[in-house]
């Protein structure tokens, strides 16, 4: 069926009587423009524009019938009247809108596509520096770190001995929460085994977290003694997906690695610490944890509530001087470094949502001023209106509230569908994983942001209401009596202000382009930086052994997975360690010279347990002495190999080849240098987080191990090899993860890589408003100077010579808004940079290239509107009016 005939019956169905002529008509116009053959699409396309037109003005006429005119009541007051009044303002202000169809979708698109931006990014901030956090007293919460003097940063863990000098400290913390670091279990009692992640925590844990437990209770002191540590509590999560939420399940028992456990209680579904995990055994620390020299022993995290009336500094530094009067000066450098707790949350998102939140302000002044202009151009046109309006008696105040409410409605219009574009902004950033970076709760439209939502409709209604409210007071009425639609149609002072809008555009347009380029320079900066490892071509495969796996027998584990691997075809090199670079995870333990006429400096370092072969594996490059062998055995001579940073930092004028060296957490025999290696980042590629030390897992057996394997071809290919060797080696390991490590390091690059995406879009609309607005300014002028530029062309003037007047008008507009842009995004520049270490300062190519964009994109603007002026038909331009 043509869409004609599937239009003319609907007609038929909705109009009534008095309006079917008008259908009878539109029917004689197609056969009059069609006549014997049949309708093509053009002809198509004109009836159901006009069988539209004719549809909206029947709803208009019913939906806001004119009002008739009646006797005015006898006994009124002034507020019924006043509330008459604003009713009808808004009813006209309705049918303007629909009248205008094409300004109000400008309007409310470029609205929404703002106020999503802007209302996806301040859930996202609202959530990162302003929503309470879901734990009391959260502004005296803080994380305890061991740190060191110098500079040489701080870990994430600390020792048992750090965490009883921290109790300890009754007059600046309150009480302390304790748990383990990376422990993992396998949930045993099901037929397939499920890895979990399982800290072991203590009771104050909960205590001051102001939790309270969903079913059953929390732990108790009685069972934070070595051999009473057989109760979980589970996590909602695990609960309900495991156990269907049955509350019947407290009391029962469950198996974890082949061992009992008792289920005391279920955690509620937020705010419980650490993130992530399935559940929380109880932590019973031996008298052994507590001897004097396994202070470098750190497997711990602890939060900490201060005392009332502590701050931050006061209390490190307290903490730090009772450490040197406990440590009796044999940690020297060593020193405690408290967080607060949210800045521990946020973390390194802190960075990229400043700036992204910045980046959606600006872009929502950009479609602000373009909304202006718009509405500016469309004052200007009805200034005949305005003005016969002032001529009949209606006042300045009313007039702008009429125009207020038309530029209000269509507002409303532009938030109410930037509120879904925001929801499913929210919902894409949920998926990206964003919020995993500060782990405050899950982004939603809550009624903070709802409110944010209707601050943004008053605001924005305001800020590009005010120049079509400056028209319409300024309207001429005795222009507009004398029949003078073009001397009321705006001066030069509108025309000035909508060249003014434009030119701001510009600025912030530029603004926003600088910002992208400096961003694009700091993350390809981050990327194309020497990791120091060569990920192409190789293949990780992460294992977890079973609990209570032998050491004897894990050595064998290692050497015969290695052996199969490296005899597949392929491949060049195989190896395993428990901790890859990017993963971000691991343990920190001291590092000290063993010298004894050296001071024991002690800054700490990052462990990584490796095998032989890894190295090679991984494409790290071995700088000095040697990797390590298949000699590197338990029961032979401890051996180390650090990287670069740790050889610098200890060995500044000389090679540490040879030198002694006390690790905590590897031996209590002393280790030997036997090489050094390339740095490797810890968690993103821009960072070393201190340093690492290497041993082998052929001398210390470690429960989860990754498994990495070069090859010339294809890694892919090696997955079900890989998996059938530990299938057949290892048949109760449970293997958590085969991934290319490629995509691992891309993935440690999907925080950054988004925001610049992000902004990268932001860039791009504003560019695009701003052209926009010149096109919009320059059409509009010449649609004005009509009889002008026709004046010229029959005057002699050469189309080239109307074109060139055009596009230097542009280019003017485009010349003061780059000025502007560039002396503003320099000196925001220098501001974000102070207070954003991670973000580079802009070079001259942000300077040049963001410039030549607008540039560019100006004249493509400006030069459709030229060409159009220099096409204009002398004779026809002189005749108008």
């Amino acid at each position: 069926m043509r869409p004609s005939i599937a239009m003319r019956r609907l007609l038929d169905r909705l109009l009534g009587p008095d309006e079917q002529h008008h259908v009878g008509d539109l029917d004689e116009e197609l056969a009059r423009r069609t006549g014997a053959r049949t309708p093509n699409w053009k002809d198509e396309l004109w009836y159901l524009r006009e069988a539209t037109s004719l549809l909206l003005a029947y709803l208009r006429g019913h939906l806001f019938p004119r009002p008739t005119l009646r006797s005015a009541p006898t006994h009124t007051t002034r507020s019924p009247r006043m509330f008459e009044d604003l009713l009808r303002d808004l009813r006209m202000a309705l049918r303007s809108s629909i009248r205008t169809p094409g300004v109000t979708l400008v309007v409310a698109t470029t609205l929404a596509v703002a106020t999503a931006a802007t209302i996806a990014m301040f859930a996202v901030a609202d959530a990162a520096f302003l929503r309470p956090l879901p734990w009391p007293n959260e502004e005296r919460l803080v994380r305890f770190h061991t740190g060191f003097d110098g500079g040489s940063g701080s870990v994430d863990a600390i020792s048992p001995l750090d965490a009883r000098g921290i109790a300890s400290a009754t007059g600046q913390i309150e009480e302390v929460g304790i748990w383990t670091l990376g422990e993992t279990v396998h949930l045993t009692s099901v037929v397939e085994p499920v890895r979990l992640e399982a800290p072991r925590a203590s009771v104050g844990l909960f205590r001051i977290l102001g939790a309270e437990p969903v079913a059953g209770r929390f732990f108790v002191a009685d069972e934070e003694v070595p051999g009473g540590d057989r109760a979980v509590v589970l996590s909602h999560r695990l609960w309900t997906d495991a156990w269907g939420a049955d509350p019947g399940v407290v009391g029962t028992s469950i198996e974890l690695d082949g061992a009992a456990y008792q289920v005391v209680g279920v955690a509620p579904k937020n705010g419980m610490l650490p993130v992530g995990a399935d559940l929380w055994r109880a932590l019973a620390l031996g008298p052994e944890w507590y001897e004097e020299d396994r202070w470098g022993w750190q497997f711990l995290a602890a939060l900490g509530r201060l005392t009332p009336g502590t701050d931050v500094a006061t209390a490190q530094t307290e903490l730090t001087r009772r450490f040197v009067e406990e440590t009796a000066g044999s940690r020297e450098g060593q020193m405690r470094v408290l967080r607060p707790l949210r800045e521990e949350l946020v973390g390194s998102a802190r960075a990229g949502i400043l700036v992204l939140s910045i980046a959606v302000g600006l872009l929502l002044l950009i479609a602000c001023l373009n909304i202006a202009s718009v509405l500016l151009a469309r004052a200007q046109t009805r200034a005949a209106e305005f003005g016969l309006r002032r001529a009949l008696g209606v006042g300045g105040s009313r007039l702008a509230r009429q125009v207020m409410l038309e530029t209000g409605v269509m507002a409303t219009l532009g938030t109410a569908a930037g509120l879904g574009l925001a929801a499913a902004a929210i919902r894409f950033l949920s998926l990206s994983q964003l919020e995993a970076l500060f782990a405050l709760g899950p982004l939603s439209i809550d009624l903070r942001v709802g409110a944010f939502a209707v601050a943004i409709v008053l605001i924005a209604t305001v800020a590009f209401g005010m120049a079509p409210v400056a028209a319409a007071i300024g309207a001429d009425p005795a222009g507009a009596l004398q029949g003078g639609t073009r001397r009321t149609a705006g001066g030069r002072s509108a025309t000035r202000l909508r060249a003014g809008l434009v030119t701001a555009q510009i600025a912030v347009a530029l603004v926003l382009l600088v910002a992208v380029s400096v961003s694009t320079s700091t993350y390809r900066g981050i990327s194309s930086r020497d990791q120091g490892f060569d990920p192409d071509g190789v293949l990780a495969t992460s294992v977890e052994l079973p609990a209570g796996t032998e050491a004897d027998e894990a050595f064998a584990l290692y050497r015969a997975t290695l052996e199969r691997m490296a005899a597949l075809p392929g491949v060049e090199w195989a190896g395993g360690g428990s901790y890859l670079p990017l993963e971000g995870t691991g343990w920190s333990a001291s590092f000290a010279i063993a010298e004894p006429d050296d001071p024991l400096v002690d800054p700490g370092a990052n462990m990584r347990p490796v095998t032989p072969g890894y190295f090679e594996a991984m494409g790290i490059r071995v700088l000095e002495g040697r990797g390590l062998t298949e000699s590197d055995v338990a029961g032979g001579v401890p051996v180390v190999v650090i990287d670069r940073t740790v050889a610098e930092r200890f060995w500044p004028e000389s090679s540490p080849i040879g030198s002694q060296v006390s690790v905590g957490g590897l031996s209590r025999d002393l280790a030997t240098v036997v090489g050094i290696v390339t740095d490797v980042p810890h968690e993103r590629p821009d960072q070393t987080d201190g340093g690492h030390v290497y041993f082998s897992l052929l001398q210390r057996a470690q429960r989860s191990v990754t498994f990495v394997a070069r090859t010339d071809g294809d890694p892919l290919t090696l997955a079900e090899p890989v998996r059938s060797i530990l299938r057949e080696v290892a048949p109760r390991a449970a293997v958590t993860d085969v991934s290319l490590m490629a995509t691992r390091v891309r993935a440690s690059m999907a925080g950054p890589r988004l925001s610049l995406t992000l902004l990268a879009i932001f860039g791009g609309v504003a560019l695009f408003l701003a052209a926009v607005g010149v096109y919009g300014i320059l059409a509009f002028t010449v649609a004005r100077r009509t009889r002008e530029i026709g004046t010229r062309l029959a005057l002699g003037a050469t189309p080239r010579a109307v074109v060139g007047a055009v596009v230097r008008q542009a280019m003017g507009y485009c010349c003061v808004g780059i000025l502007v842009g560039g002396i503003s995004s320099y000196l925001l520049l220098q501001w974000l940079t102070r207070l954003v270490v991670e973000l580079q300062g802009a070079d001259a190519t942000a300077y040049l290239l963001a410039p030549a964009i607008l540039a560019a994109s100006s004249v493509l603007a400006a030069l459709v509107p030229a060409v159009n002026a220099a096409r204009l038909d002398p004779n026809l331009a002189l005749r108008e009016d």
